[in-house]
């Protein structure tokens, strides 16, 4: 019989708790823990959608939940992990209109903008949503992270982000959410909210043929990422404050389904009155 590592279970139990009682049931679509040594595959622990690992991508980097990957930040095919049209994610992100991507990233660039996670269209160059670290100032504070959604539009694009400098060579935490129904954005860095936008230019969905981590996956990639990735999670539900913060203080560990979550519960619950039971002997 499979037994659970007990730090395992502490920490998918931490996570339980802190989400117990939240509006959004945990919708998890897509989990990259990048923890691959060798090989060209990044798995996708939830469904289909595996991404073809570039060459110059260096697999078993330190990571903050086991191993993760670093980008060299070219732009180039061989510089990417490249999930391609993952309609395995897409599908339900489509189906619900909203996404929460969470993931970690390090680096030191100071001079581009550094891309970690593309969704959109890769036949054209201004339907994606996108989120990194900024090195400029372009749209955000130089050195913070930021989020973008833009639906076939040069003008009306919607930018999120801000909060504290990330390119100190240290792990944060990234969350970037949208619902498009309420046309409503929000971003939150190392469990922290620093920005929530409201407007049109968060109404529609972009075009979501494409999913790739380490550069802008337009029909022109550019915007490659210097820098690690670890523990990418997307849900196709729009995350609140309890449960980015859970995300940030367990790394690595996905949010339990509601039945996963009282799977949980119950299995901590006949471990400890099995250990009562065995100190009374």
């Amino acid at each position: 019989m499979h037994h659970m590592n007990p730090q395992r279970l502490t920490r998918l139990l931490a996570a339980a708790m802190l989400v117990a009682g939240t509006s959004a049931q945990a919708a998890l679509i897509a989990h990259y823990p990048f923890d691959e040594t060798s090989g060209g595959t990044a798995v996708n622990q939830v469904a289909t959608g595996d991404g073809a690992v570039g060459a110059n991508v260096t697999l078993g980097a330190a990571g903050v939940a086991g191993t993760a990957y670093t980008f060299s930040g070219g732009a180039a095919q061989a510089d990417i992990v490249d999930m391609a049209d993952a309609q395995g994610v897409f599908a339900p992100i489509v189906a619900s209109n909203q996404f929460t991507l969470s993931y970690w990233v390090q680096s030191m660039d100071t001079g581009n903008r550094n891309v970690a996670v593309f969704m959109g269209n890769n036949t054209a160059s201004n339907d994606y949503i996108d989120s990194g670290v900024l090195g400029n100032n372009q749209f955000a504070p130089a050195g913070s992270t930021y989020g973008r959604s833009r639906k076939a539009t040069n003008t009306n694009v919607g930018d999120i982000g801000g909060g504290p400098v990330v390119n100190d060579g240290s792990f944060h935490h990234v969350a970037f959410a949208i619902d498009y129904t309420t046309s409503t954005g929000s971003f939150y860095v190392d469990g922290a909210l620093v920005d929530t936008e409201t407007g049109s230019f968060f109404a529609a969905l972009p075009t979501l043929n494409n999913l790739e981590v380490g550069r802008l996956g337009r029909s022109s990639p550019v915007d490659g990422l210097a820098g690690t990735v670890d523990d990418l999670q997307i849900y196709d539900v729009v995350l609140g404050p309890a449960q980015i913060s859970a995300l940030y203080a367990n790394p690595g560990v996905a949010l339990p389904e509601p039945t996963t979550l009282g799977m949980i519960v119950a299995g901590a619950g006949l471990l400890s009155l099995r250990k009562r039971r065995l100190a009374a002997c």
